[in-house]
């Protein structure tokens, strides 16, 4: 089993295991890891305990302060995920201090392991015949929008009054703005950057 730095977070950590360990949580209660799978743990019976909802996250605060390393990251990665649960169901509050630290322990671990690992090779990664098999019956029966797709006269009076009255009042942002093509000479109301200026046809032509 895998061996915690002994301090006072481990004394109390224990302190809290050993308690429900004899005396069960009642509901609404959740399992815990007394060693988290991250870190050798198993699914055992003899590894699980039954906590309250504060209990289990009290208990993997005090997980971080039990460990070090890369260890200590995994604690910070699983306290993570507790984060918004938590305190919708408990009304615990998340200090920003500690939400910082769980966040960037957390990123550092997550940036660590998949350092030089390429999800998906480019040109190299192909699906299994058994994913394409469930992709293709997935997507069977599902009506797709087929070249020349047009929504119904009802679905665009939808779409139109949804937009009524929204972003009225406001400056159009490039109101009055007039640039002129260096290249073609083409005037052009507003900025040159999708199809004139540096992007012109005539950038670069020789000139007559």
């Amino acid at each position: 089993m895998h061996s915690f730095i002994k301090n006072k977070y481990s004394n109390l950590y224990y302190k809290i295991v050993n308690y429900r360990l004899a005396n069960p949580a009642t509901e609404p209660f959740e399992s815990h890891h007394i060693v988290p799978k991250s870190l050798g743990g198993t699914n055992d019976p003899s590894n699980l305990v039954r906590l309250s909802l504060k209990e289990h996250f009290v208990c993997h605060h005090l997980l971080t302060k039990m460990t070090q390393g890369t260890d200590r990251q995994k604690m910070f990665l699983a306290l993570d995920c507790f984060i918004k649960p938590i305190q919708d169901r408990t009304g615990i509050k998340v200090t920003a201090r500690l939400f910082a630290e769980i966040r960037q322990q957390s990123a550092e671990y997550l940036s660590s392991i998949r350092r030089g690992r390429a999800t998906r090779p480019a040109g190299t990664y192909n699906h299994s015949d058994e994913t394409r098999r469930k992709m293709s019956e997935s997507s069977k029966g599902k009506v797709k929008r087929p070249a020349g797709f047009n929504h119904s006269d009802e679905v665009k009076s939808k779409m139109k009054s949804n937009r009524k009255g929204k972003g009225l009042g406001n400056e159009p942002w490039n109101k009055g703005l007039v640039n002129v093509c260096p290249h073609c000479g083409k005037t052009v109301r507003g900025t040159l950057n999708r199809w004139h200026g540096d992007r012109c046809r005539l950038n670069g032509a020789p000139s007559q």
